[in-house]
């Protein structure tokens, strides 16, 4: 049986992050992290590699942002903002 996701009942509570590829098989990234409460685009980056040192220097360089309670992402499970930016997420 699916859960329910959880809802933010205000903004900064809950990012997706999520990462595509062309439906042509073609080698690109795009990572988009958006705000769960109003559906914001808060970063996209576009790129033929994003590996995770990147991903996690651009997740410290949105600073002026809160940190989220917590980070959904393309993999089931719930990451810590603090742990993906340390590079343990």
């Amino acid at each position: 049986m699916k859960q329910a996701l959880f809802r933010p009942a205000t903004p900064d509570q809950v990012y997706s992050i999520d990462a595509r590829t062309l439906w042509d098989g073609r080698t690109y990234r795009l990572l988009n992290v958006i705000d769960d409460y109003n559906r914001e685009v808060l970063a996209i980056e576009v790129d033929t590699s994003l590996q995770a040192l990147r991903v996690i220097a651009y997740w410290r360089s949105m600073s002026v942002r809160p940190l989220p309670k917590m980070i959904r992402g393309q993999r089931p499970g719930v990451r810590q903002p603090q742990a993906l930016i340390n590079g343990a997420g």
